[in-house]
């Protein structure tokens, strides 16, 4: 009888997901390091605030739509109708 090989799964440490993840995070650090070393605002916290402020709409609606998508009733039709204050 011939014998079969070994079709467990092998163990993985990093997922390849996780290690495009990593280095995203690796370039998000470096970019960081040299905005802040390029210029004396960047860190600020008047401009971390500011940044935060900009992407606060967005991130509300992506939440109530993630939670939408996540039930089945999809309607992607919200993106579109989402004006900016300042247009």
């Amino acid at each position: 009888m011939a014998s079969v090989g070994d079709t467990r799964p092998q163990l993985r440490l990093v997922s390849p997901t996780a290690s495009r993840e990593l280095a995203l995070l690796a370039a998000i650090v470096v970019v960081s390091i040299v905005f802040a070393t390029a210029s004396p605002y960047f860190l600020t916290v008047n401009n971390l605030v500011q940044t935060m402020r900009a992407g606060l709409e967005l991130s509300i609606v992506s939440a109530g739509m993630t939670l939408v998508i996540i039930m089945g009733g999809i309607d992607v039709s919200v993106g579109a109708s989402l004006r900016s204050p300042r247009s």
